[in-house]
């Protein structure tokens, strides 16, 4: 039989491990995903600010119209994209449009994993509408 003195440091041992149990996953999730980060795997996504910064857009399909198709991207009409991250998962580039349905000539091919910000418009980034995983 374990002395009284022994019982509280084996006690006071494994409550200090399950608090340090408790605290790892806390911590684990503090660090929140950021900028080119948040763009899940799969994904190919859109900012209104550099470097995966500002109002988003994600898609995982062709969309050949921000505004109304497979998913909407309401800020699209008035805001200009600066930045753009192809995270997809299948090789395939992405081709971005001013236009709906492909059109107003392609803006940029975007080859997988490849990520960053437009310079055209003195930095200001351009608008988008469309866009397709072929290019």
């Amino acid at each position: 039989m374990l002395g009284i003195g022994k019982r509280k440091r084996i006690l006071a041992a494994l409550v200090g491990a399950a608090a340090v149990g408790l605290l790892l996953p806390a911590s684990a999730h503090a660090t929140a995903a950021s900028g080119f980060d948040d763009c899940e795997p799969g994904l190919f996504c859109a900012w209104t600010g550099d470097n995966g910064t500002g109002a988003r857009c994600e898609w995982r399909v062709d969309d050949a119209d921000w505004l109304a198709g497979s998913r909407v991207c309401s800020w699209s009409d008035t805001s200009r994209v600066q930045s753009i991250y192809n995270n997809g998962t299948t090789g395939a580039p992405v081709a971005t449009y001013p236009g709906v349905n492909y059109t107003g000539g392609r803006v940029v091919c975007t080859a997988r994993g490849a990520k960053g910000n437009f310079s055209e418009n003195g930095g200001a980034g351009v608008f988008l509408r469309s866009h397709k995983w072929a290019c």
